[in-house]
């Protein structure tokens, strides 16, 4: 089965911190001409863009994401859902996930509220909403535009959602290891106690049955990267962000939390309750096949011996521009126009390539990898590898059960570290 994932790119505006492709439109978002004509073109591009490929496939499930979907008028997100529902078979859907933001909350909650009315009952509906941090300081600097006693507002009027069996209420957070001087050390400036205390006790009511929790890394693209000195820790006026070790050590404080509340951590920044886990995530994870729709947005095949991506390198103004310069009355007859006009990138990765991707994500995974996959790597993983791994053994960054290699708690935190000493 697919995994269909719409990109939706629209943000009040880029934060600090975030590399990623958005279109940054302020506040009044609905019915904004261009966001209108990119929902017609994507529903278009739905229609037309897969049909030759997999007639009528069956979808597993649906990711609307990337920019911010929940600035968005709930019926555009209807119409997209009309749309795949008149193309693709949806009688094995298990999960639609939306990413929201938490401001502006009146929209936000308006926003949810009416989705969670129509809905599939018989289809779990996730809302990933990005906090990111309680800290005021980094919320400001960062440019998210709430405060801690704003979105603890929010949560609250939140939580009778969950009370509903299809509802899933997901949480995302950074560890952002911001440091505070206190004489000839420094400490870490880890929330307010009054946060802490709320964060703890959203944790053992359990209405958010999902976290994710990531450490703060800057990539090219993120208006923060560029102010990386050359020691590659970032500074902010007075303020500094991006060392490992207090990264490293908010990232434990938050994860001691959820470990109390009977979080399990399923996956290398994926933390739920037993049973609650992110199904759309796994199918990436898994490496199953997945469609991508939207500017920036990526699709892959995956065979016994290959994998094929499919990239679309264009910009908002061709998409849908594209769309303008098309008679809709014959766009039916038209033999994939996008698939003709877009800018594609498609690579095939080799067997080689694709048991690199195995290790690498099957790593991060609670199940692991199998110890059969590494002995038929060869060229991919360094030809000490077996010792690598009983020293890892030792340490215990990884366990070995039931002939798969997995990475312990402690290994999942130096992840990056485990696989640049394993794999070439």
């Amino acid at each position: 089965m697919l995994s269909l994932y719409i990109h939706l790119p629209f943000c009040h505006r880029q934060c600090q911190y975030c590399s990623f492709t958005i279109i940054p439109i302020g506040t009044t978002v609905s019915h904004q001409p261009l966001v209108t004509d990119y929902i017609t073109t994507l529903c278009t591009e739905i229609e037309e863009r897969w049909l030759r490929m997999w007639p009528r496939p069956l979808i597993r499930t649906i990711y609307f994401g990337w920019g911010t979907p929940s600035l968005l008028d709930p019926h555009d997100i209807m119409t997209i859902y009309e749309t795949i529902k008149k193309i693709y078979d949806l009688t094995a859907l298990e999960e639609i996930c939306i990413e929201c933001n938490p401001d502006p909350h009146d929209h936000v909650l308006w926003f949810i509220t009416t989705l969670s009315s129509y809905r599939n009952n018989h289809v779990k509906i996730r809302r990933s909403i990005g906090i990111q941090t309680f800290d005021p300081l980094i919320l400001r600097e960062s440019g998210r535009w709430y405060t801690f006693g704003s979105v603890a507002d929010f949560l609250r009027q939140l939580a009778p959602l969950a009370r509903q069996a299809t509802i899933s209420l997901c949480l995302d957070f950074i560890a952002f290891g911001r440091l505070l001087p206190e004489g000839k050390t420094k400490k870490l400036n880890f929330w307010s106690p009054q946060a802490r205390d709320f964060f703890g006790k959203l944790l053992q009511s359990h209405v958010f049955d999902h976290i994710s929790l990531y450490a703060l890394e800057l990539f090219e693209g993120s208006p923060w990267f560029h102010e990386l000195p050359d020691d590659g820790r970032l500074i902010s006026g007075k303020n500094k962000y991006g060392d490992d070790d207090a990264i490293y050590q908010e990232y434990s404080t938050i994860k001691a939390r959820l470990y109390e509340a009977w979080y399990h951590r399923y996956e290398l920044s994926n933390y739920s309750l037993l049973g609650k886990e992110w199904l759309h995530n796994m199918q990436y994870r898994t490496m199953q096949d997945y469609i991508g729709v939207g500017i920036g947005a990526s699709s892959a095949v995956f065979s016994p011996d290959s994998v094929r991506r499919l990239s679309e390198h264009r910009g908002i103004t061709w998409y849908v521009g594209w769309y303008r310069r098309t008679n809709p009355k014959t766009l039916a007859t038209r033999r994939n126009p996008l698939m003709r006009q877009s800018k594609r990138l498609i690579t095939t990765l080799s067997s080689h390539d694709k048991q690199y991707e195995t290790i690498m994500l099957g790593l991060r995974r609670r199940e692991g990898v199998s110890i059969d996959v590494f002995h038929h790597a060869e060229g991919v993983v360094v030809p000490e590898w077996q010792t690598i791994m009983q020293e890892l053994i030792t340490h215990d960054y990884v366990t070995e059960i039931n002939g798969y290699y997995r990475l312990t708690d402690r290994g999942m935190d130096i992840y990056n570290t485990i696989i640049t000493q394993l794999l070439w």
